[in-house]
This record gives structure tokens, C-alpha cells and sequence, in this order.
């Protein structure tokens, strides 16, 4: 009898196993969603989590402007708009036990970096979102936020920034936040107002505009001519750790939104140059510039603003005028793709009007705002040059130059007045540009559009930002000139405010 011989090939039984174990492979090393790891409190299991996380990753997808892979990110996406996106089915059933998944939870997704995405399906009430990309506005009292409706009608915004007929603001669309402050007796009612309600330009004292803290990549540590770029930006929320580049295609967080001691999330800064008196500054459109000060009168003067009955802003506020790698950082922003990113028009008006002329002129003058648009910054290019809190130091390096300011030199050195100035190296070269900063828009940027570029130096130890009305086209937001720190008709100032928003 012939003996039977085994066939080469595998039982039923035995391509089923193999089948088993390569599913298993396949989860362990190939996950469709890369690198997550996967968490749960709710002892769903592990192929009805796969489930899960897939849609959630095909949804994010086709919502990448909605939800980018930005580091620090952390979203929170309810598994009812998967179901809503038709990336699931509802009623959403775990595989293995057949139980019912509350389609009130999230999937909480924190990025790491794009290789290291960590899912967990949680309660909405325990998921907080995070966007790095832009830190949490959160107003303190006195601030009123607004937008110009499409009559450029200035109104109360939404405070929570909801897309739609009263949002707020939206940078990537070069819409930056602004808000006001007003007269004492009309603030409550502004405050308790519904968006949409109008904001009387009688009642305002002052608009300002925030600077989100970000980092950018550096493009011209040598301080050489070159011609004016895009500069990369990317924001960032205090709680992430600082980038300290160096050198060229490096990342830096701009020094402007360290202040002293404290890391800031942002600051405001004023639409316009400073107006009104030196008892009552005001910051507002179709005024002419307050100027003839020297340094410590403006400096003085924009203290003012701490004011909390005249202009309600909280105590803690440390209104102040503006620093020179404060300006800085306004203008690199202005030159992204969150800015007008091309040369800011000139104010040429020569009576000092801020934005170009009547109080409604800056709605048509909108070449002059950093922003292109009616939400920028103005007057950084013409109107009137103004001082900034940028000086040199002494040959000791180690007290300041005081010049002209009006400063003492016991108030300065070693006090807390050292946050709120710049300090130069000192030299007798107004072209020796090895002594710029990183982010001050001066080495880094010098004859950007023709704009005039002069360092301080021991005849003229203070820095002088934006050019004045007939400056022509040497004016401009990269425009740096000297001053002794005097009082100068043609020399106003501009304020700036840290440490009143923190993250939500």
C-alpha cells in the first residue's frame, strides 16, 4: 500500500492562528494612528479604542487648519461630532462587551511632537484644550474687547472669541485682538453690555492691541544688508519651554515677552502713538501725538495709565512706556504671515494726527496699520519718532548713559527700573550694529525699504523708533535713529502693557 504523503500547506485551523498572530503584530507595530499611546478610564477595549482613535485621527485630518499638529497642543473632541462627521455610527458599542460609549465623552489628544500623539477617551468636564499656537486671552476688568463691523462701526466683541457676527479676533487672518478702555463712568455699563453693543468714541480712553508671545526663526545674526523676508513665527504659550537659538535657521522666543523676572503669555501695546496731556494720556485715533517730553516725563507719564479709577485697568497691570525690543517684536510680527508682511505706509500727516489724520481716517488709512487691515498697530511708520525705553551704557558698562532723559542715575541702576530698559553696550559708532539684540528690529533688519538706521551712540545714547511725517521713505516700523533723550516737538512715545493676561 502506497503510504500518504503530507501535503505542503496549513490547516484550517493552523491560517487562522497565523491570522491571530499577525493582527496582533500589525496593532503592536503598525498602528493606524502613529505612535499613540493608548489610555482609557473607562476599560473600553483595546480594538474598540483602535476604532475610536482612527476616526478621531480622520477627522482631525480633514480639519487640519482646525486641529494642527503643533506641539503642546491638546484637544478635546467629543464623540458626538465624530458621529456628526460620519466618521462613526451611533450608537457607538464596545466591540467586545457590547456596552454603550456616552457619546457626551471626549477623546483627549495631546501632541507631543508628531511622532508621539496620546489619545484617552475621558469625561468633557476633565478635558482642557490647549493651543499653543496662540496663548489663552483671558481680560481682566476694564478691558472691553471689539471688532469694526462691516460699517467699521466699533462694537463690543465676543469675549470668547466665537466665530460669527461679533468674533474677535483671528490672527491668521491678520485680525489682531484689540480692546478699549473707557471713562470710568460708562465702564460697568460696557462690561455688562451683550457683544454687538456700539462703543461711543467719546467714552474711550485708549485702544491697545495684543502681541501674542511667539518665537521666530532666526534669518540675519550677522546684521548683514539683505533684503526684507517673511519671518517665520510660530506661537507659543509661556508654559512651553524657550527656544534659545543662536544662529541662522534657529528658533528664539522673542526676548520682548520676558519682562524682569516673569514670562509673559503677550502684552498690549498702543494702536496709536500716546495723545492727550501728561496728567491725562489718552491713546486714540485723530489726536495729535503728545510729544515735547524728554525720556523720564513720557516714561512718567505712561505710568499713568496704572490709574485704576481713570482707566480701569488692574492694579498689577505695569502700564509702561514702550521698550525698544517691545517695538521690535511688534514689528516682526507685523513682517508675518500674521502681518501686513510688506512695508507699512507712512503716516504724513503734519500736524501729528494719529492715523493719518481725522478720527475715522485710520479706517481708510489702512496701509498704515502692521496689519493691513483696521486691526493693526499705526503710526509706527511717520507721525511722530518716538522714544523708546532703549539706552546705552556708560564706557563702565554698568550704569546707563542718562544724556538729556531727565533720568537720575540712583533711580536707574540696580532698581526695578531695570525691566523697563533696554541696555546697549556703549560705543561712538552709530554704524557699529554688532551691538544689536536679537529681536529689536535693528542689525537684524537694518535698510529694510530704505528705512533710516542709525545706533546709539555716546553723543546719542537713546534709541528713536519709526521716522516722523516727512521723514519720506526713510520712515518706517524698521526705522532706528539717536536722541539724547531731550524734549524734541517732534518725539512722541507709545505704551505698552504686560502681565494682565495670563492662560486661562
Amino acid at each position: 500500500m502506497r503510504q500518504l504523503r503530507k501535503e505542503n500547506g496549513f490547516t484550517l485551523a493552523e491560517v487562522l492562528g497565523v491570522i491571530v498572530i499577525l493582527s496582533v503584530l500589525v496593532i503592536i507595530l503598525i498602528p493606524p494612528i502613529a505612535n499613540q499611546i493608548i489610555k482609557s478610564k473607562n476599560e473600553i477595549s483595546k480594538a474598540t479604542l483602535q476604532l475610536i482613535y482612527s476616526a478621531t485621527e480622520s477627522y482631525m485630518t480633514k480639519k487640519q487648519n482646525e486641529y494642527p499638529i503643533y506641539n503642546g497642543n491638546v484637544y478635546c473632541i467629543q464623540l458626538q461630532d465624530l458621529v456628526d462627521n460620519n466618521e462613526l455610527k451611533a450608537p457607538i458599542k464596545d466591540i467586545k462587551i457590547g456596552k454603550e460609549i456616552d457619546l457626551a465623552n471626549v477623546v483627549k489628544v495631546s501632541i507631543t511632537n508628531i511622532a508621539n500623539i496620546d489619545y484617552e477617551i475621558i469625561k468633557s468636564e476633565n478635558c482642557e484644550a490647549i493651543d499653543r499656537r496662540f496663548p489663552a486671552l483671558k481680560l481682566v476688568e476694564g478691558m472691553i474687547p471689539i471688532y469694526w463691523d462691516s460699517n467699521n462701526v466699533v462694537r463690543k466683541a465676543d469675549i470668547n472669541n466665537a466665530e460669527g457676527a461679533h468674533q474677535w479676533y483671528d490672527y491668521d487672518e491678520q485680525m489682531w485682538a484689540n480692546v478699549v478702555l473707557v471713562t470710568e463712568s460708562t465702564r460697568n455699563a460696557y462690561i455688562n453690555a451683550t457683544p454687538g453693543t456700539e462703543i461711543i468714541e467719546d467714552d474711550v480712553l485708549a485702544y491697545l492691541v495684543w502681541i501674542p508671545r511667539y518665537r521666530y526663526k532666526l534669518f540675519n545674526v550677522e546684521s548683514a544688508i539683505i533684503d526684507p523676508q517673511e519671518i517665520e513665527i510660530e506661537f507659543e504659550d509661556r508654559n512651553v519651554t524657550k527656544s534659545n537659538g543662536s544662529e541662522n535657521g534657529e528658533w528664539l522666543t522673542h526676548p520682548a515677552f520676558t519682562f524682569g523676572d516673569e514670562e509673559l503669555n503677550g502684552f498690549w501695546v498702543g494702536k496709536f502713538e500716546t495723545t492727550g496731556d501728561a496728567t491725562t494720556p489718552t491713546i486714540k485715533p485723530g489726536v495729535s501725538a503728545l510729544r515735547s517730553e524728554n525720556i523720564s516725563t513720557q516714561f512718567a507719564t505712561a505710568k499713568k495709565f496704572n490709574n485704576v479709577s481713570t482707566y480701569g485697568l488692574s492694579s498689577d497691570a505695569d502700564a509702561h512706556m514702550m521698550k525698544n525690543m517691545e517695538w521690535g517684536a511688534v514689528a516682526y510680527l507685523s513682517h508675518s504671515k500674521y502681518g501686513k508682511n510688506n512695508e507699512i505706509e507712512i503716516n504724513s500727516n503734519k500736524n501729528y494726527y494719529t492715523g493719518g489724520g481725522s478720527s475715522n481716517a485710520y479706517i481708510t488709512n489702512i496701509g498704515q496699520s502692521t496689519t493691513g487691515n483696521v486691526y493693526g498697530v499705526y503710526d509706527m511708520s511717520g507721525g511722530a519718532y518716538e522714544y523708546v525705553m532703549g539706552g546705552m551704557y556708560n564706557s563702565d558698562g554698568t550704569t546707563i548713559r542718562l544724556g538729556s532723559s531727565g533720568f537720575v542715575q540712583a533711580t536707574i541702576d540696580g532698581t526695578e527700573m531695570e525691566k523697563y530698559i533696554d541696555k546697549y553696550a556703549y560705543g561712538t559708532s552709530s554704524s557699529d550694529y554688532t551691538r544689536r539684540k536679537l529681536g529689536d528690529a535693528t542689525g537684524e533688519t537694518r535698510g529694510w525699504y530704505s528705512d533710516f538706521a542709525s545706533f546709539v551712540r555716546s553723543s546719542g545714547p537713546w534709541f528713536r523708533r519709526g521716522g516722523n511725517y516727512s521723514s519720506g521713505t526713510t520712515a518706517g516700523a524698521f526705522t532706528f535713529s539717536i536722541g539724547s533723550g531731550t524734549s524734541l516737538s517732534d518725539d512722541g512715545f507709545r505704551l505698552a502693557v504686560p502681565g494682565v493676561l495670563l492662560p486661562a
